[in-house]
């Protein structure tokens, strides 16, 4: 009588029974069944983890396999450090937690400016760069002197009278315009333009007009001398030698008397006299006052001013009209 086996549960004919096709077929079916069931073996994942055990059904092994893939899947994915490694395990002990883009580093600012040396700390780094920046903060914000750098403001101005500890420093058109004035000026002497006279220059005017110059100083000369004879020897009213500084000095209660004596004018500086024609440079002339009688009582005044310098023989005339209490201008006779 046949049996059947332990595990696939073939049929195994008895030693007396003859030899069946059809049972070698259906062993045979259900051995190519099995092998088909080992090439593509169902099974079910385990619901947990767990060790596999020898001797174990394949289905079983291969849903422990199945749960043991799926898990290291997901825990490789996994980026929130499943396991708790913390940085002193994996020697970042004294590294601070903190974004690398805002870090705060501490430093202590450089006593001296000083440049920076590859390799060295960071914080020392940092100290240099502070003093760098905290000394150029307060060189662009300082101004400069004459014995000291800073931040210096242009200035177009020709006319300023800044001191150095101002800061400010003249700009090419500011220099261009007190050179362009300065030029203009070695062209006159006082307000008279002398760039046609000579070679132009203050030089060349002198040499140009060396016998006017010196027939003003043969003037000048006289004048002096004229000057010291009138107060030597009293030739002409009492005040004949006195300095005026006020050309218009006048006594009119009487017009005639000695306070309207003959006067001097002689100065460098005509700028500081009082009603003069000539108000620039120096100035040389004889004084005469002269009266019209116009009335039983009243007169006529005319001033008159025989010029020695800066024009030899030139006349000033100024008239008082007491019939309207006015000076006219100065006339050039």
């Amino acid at each position: 009588m046949s049996s059947k086996t332990t595990n696939l549960n073939l049929t195994k004919p008895s030693e007396d029974e003859f030899y069946d096709i059809n049972v070698q077929n259906e062993n045979m079916d259900i051995i190519d069944r099995e092998i088909n069931g080992l090439k593509q073996p169902a099974y079910e994942v385990s619901t947990a983890m767990s060790d596999l055990n020898s001797g174990e059904m394949i289905t079983v092994a291969f849903g422990k396999i199945a749960k043991a893939v799926s898990t290291l899947i997901s825990h490789v994915a996994n980026k929130s450090n499943p396991h708790g490694v913390t940085k002193n395990q994996i020697g970042l002990g004294n590294v601070p937690n903190v974004a690398t883009n805002d870090q705060t580093p501490t430093y202590t600012e450089a006593s001296k400016l000083s440049s920076l040396v590859s390799g060295e700390k960071t914080s020392v780094a940092f100290g240099k760069i502070a003093k760098a920046v905290s000394t150029l903060i307060s060189h662009t914000t300082s101004k400069a002197t004459s014995s000291v750098l800073g931040h210096v403001k242009l200035s177009d101005s020709t006319s300023s009278t800044s001191a150095s500890t101002a800061g400010v420093a003249a700009t090419p058109k500011a220099v261009k315009a007190a050179y362009d004035l300065a030029n203009s000026n070695t062209k006159k002497i006082g307000t008279t333009d002398i760039s046609g006279i000579g070679d132009g220059t203050v030089t060349g005017a002198i040499a140009e007009n060396k016998d006017a110059i010196e027939d003003v100083t043969q003037s000048l000369g006289l004048l002096s001398e004229g000057i010291q004879a009138v107060s030597k020897k009293q030739n002409f009213c009492k005040g004949s030698d006195r300095l005026l500084t006020d050309v218009l000095i006048i006594d009119f209660k009487n017009p005639t008397g000695e306070s309207n004596s003959y006067g001097v004018i002689a100065t460098e500086d005509a700028s500081k006299l009082l009603n003069s024609p000539v108000t620039d440079g120096a100035f040389y002339a004889y004084r005469e006052v002269l009266t019209i009688k116009s009335a039983l009582k009243d007169y006529k005044v005319i001033v008159r001013l025989t010029e020695a310098y800066p024009s030899p023989g030139r006349i000033w005339i100024k008239m008082y009209n007491p019939d309207t209490s006015n000076w006219s201008g100065w006339n050039v006779i």
